[in-house]
């Protein structure tokens, strides 16, 4: 069954559970974990995510009015790590908000021939970025083909994703 999930406007990140604790990743595997402190102390606190899971998500900033706002997440994921926590300390720009899509591994083991409803259950309990909690899910939305695109420009968003649970 299709389901439509909130396209982001963001940065892709993964989060690396190791035997030491969790690490960030930019899309390009490099090591993004100095900027997002306050993400690991959250993420350290998902007990059920054990070492060996690794997270897919996407690291976006949203406005006061729940809009996102790539500027500001631009310009903490591309400026060193002393300069983006600086922005984010100041009060510059809000802390970004990390909102996971998928997880690939758990528990050492890869996930790709589990079906995508399998994959979310272990994410699922997350709180969706309303509750504006540093570490959240997508969101989905009972929507048709015919009224995904005006629901989108209504609430100024890029899009949707669809996913087919089965997958």
């Amino acid at each position: 069954m299709a389901r439509f999930s909130r396209k982001y406007d963001g940065h892709c990140h993964y989060a690396a559970h190791h035997p030491w604790g969790w690490e960030i990743y930019t899309r390009r595997m490099d090591l993004a974990s100095e900027r997002f402190p306050n993400h690991i102390m959250n993420l350290n606190k998902l007990t059920h995510l054990g070492p060996g899971t690794i997270l897919s998500g996407e690291m976006t900033s949203f406005d006061s009015n729940g809009v996102d706002n790539f500027k500001n997440v631009s310009r903490v994921c591309r400026s060193l790590p002393e300069e983006a926590r600086k922005l984010i300390d100041s009060n510059e720009v809000p802390e970004p908000v990390f909102v996971i899509y998928d997880v690939i591994f758990h528990n050492y083991k890869s996930l790709e021939e589990k079906s995508y409803d399998d994959r979310t259950k272990l994410w699922m309990m997350l709180s969706t970025p309303k509750q504006q909690n540093l570490i959240s899910r997508v969101e989905y939305f009972n929507l048709k083909p015919s009224t995904w695109m005006q629901t989108a420009k209504n609430n100024k968003w890029e899009g949707f994703v669809v996913t087919d649970g089965s997958s």
